[in-house]
């Protein structure tokens, strides 16, 4: 799951930062494109008749390939604060913390 959100970020970034797509369909682009590769496992397991673990890790190496070609491995950068509130780490990352089974973390 962490490579296909890699790759659903690296493409919502790179929307907003070339074509300026305002946040709300930025946000609706990120959840069709996250829902299209959780589809893409799904059928590839229900209908591949390949172990579930095998297709998890071949889309995990496929997704961060194709995420890592896209920006040629560098950062993204220019990317409105808006989407750096929620994604970008550090201190701009979003104030009240990430849940966790534990509590707030981050």
């Amino acid at each position: 799951m962490g490579s296909a959100a890699a790759l659903v970020m690296v493409i919502v970034a790179l929307l907003v930062r070339d074509s300026g797509l305002p946040f709300l369909p930025a946000v609706v682009v990120a959840l069709v494109l996250g829902s299209i590769l959780g589809t893409l496992n799904g059928l590839l397991v229900a209908y591949g008749r390949v172990h579930p673990i095998i297709i998890t890790f071949g889309t995990l190496n496929i997704y961060r390939f194709v995420s890592l070609q896209i920006f040629n491995s560098q950062d993204v950068t220019g990317v409105p604060p808006t989407l750096q509130f929620f994604g970008g780490g550090g201190a701009v990352a979003a104030p009240w913390g990430c849940p966790t089974p534990g509590g707030w973390r981050c």
